[in-house]
């Protein structure tokens, strides 16, 4: 653990345990200029259009999120896994990511997230 103590509970805030295997849900637990990117889908700004993607238009409900593996140094978290995202039309959007957490007074300042889908 750093000398700042933990920021992985941040990222894992209502996830109800430890990885692996552990769900959360992506709230922007960070300032009001909190940032989302995923390259080459979007970049946004700030809390209201953080959570705008959480469901993305053609989605219903939320993503179940699932974190295989936590890995910390300093401010920087970063967090793989698997995300399965219900579809308007019944059928699953099922992805794996990398996110990577810059982090801000113990909030989540930036988030990268690199995506794949997988079939």
């Amino acid at each position: 653990m750093a000398a700042h103590g933990s920021v992985k509970p941040v990222v894992t805030a209502g996830a109800g345990g430890t990885p692996p295997n552990n769900t959360f849900q992506r709230t922007p637990a960070g300032p009001d200029d909190v940032e989302w990117v995923i390259p080459g889908a979007f970049h946004v700004r700030g809390k209201d259009d953080f959570d705008g993607h959480i469901v993305d238009e053609g989605f219903v409900g939320h993503p179940l999120i699932t974190v295989s593996r936590l890995t910390e140094e300093n401010i920087v978290v970063v967090a793989e896994g698997s995300v399965r995202a219900p579809k308007q039309d019944g059928t699953f959007l099922n992805l794996v990511f990398c996110d990577v957490f810059d982090m801000r007074n113990e909030k989540i300042r930036q988030l990268v997230s690199y995506l794949m889908e997988t079939k």
